[in-house]
């Protein structure tokens, strides 16, 4: 914070040695410009922290962690209706290994809590 400040009020030329070497100091208006950015994220993770919260109240920690293993699949679709785009062979079969593996692992402990599954694919969505 104090070399952002001393770049930004004493001298904007300050660090261009640091600068040569790919080290780039910023001034507090390019800081402060992004902290929007960044407190927009943050709130979005609470999200994810209170889906995760609800649903291991509502399935087992097995359960839960298997379905947090499937979490590629979520990428998949969100990725496809961002950009319309569907994963390569190598890309696709690797997330269905994971998938059958987080499957396998957690099988002996399914049970039928559907809004707790609900709860664990809205936390890997969010």
């Amino acid at each position: 914070m104090l070399l952002m400040t001393y770049k930004t009020y004493i001298n904007n030329k300050a660090f261009s040695g640091a600068e040569s070497i790919g080290l780039r100091i910023t001034t507090l208006g390019e800081t402060f410009g992004k902290i929007g950015s960044g407190i927009f994220i943050g709130g979005l993770n609470i999200f994810t922290v209170f889906f995760g919260l609800y649903a291991v109240k509502n399935v087992n920690i097995p359960i839960f962690l298997c379905f947090r293993r499937c979490a590629i699949i979520c990428t998949i679709i969100v990725e496809f209706v961002i950009s319309f785009t569907l994963p390569g062979i190598p890309k696709g079969l690797c997330a269905i290994i994971m998938v059958a593996g987080a499957l396998v692992a957690g099988w002996e402990t399914l049970d039928s809590g559907s809004f707790g599954y609900f709860l664990v694919f809205c936390n890997n969505f969010s």
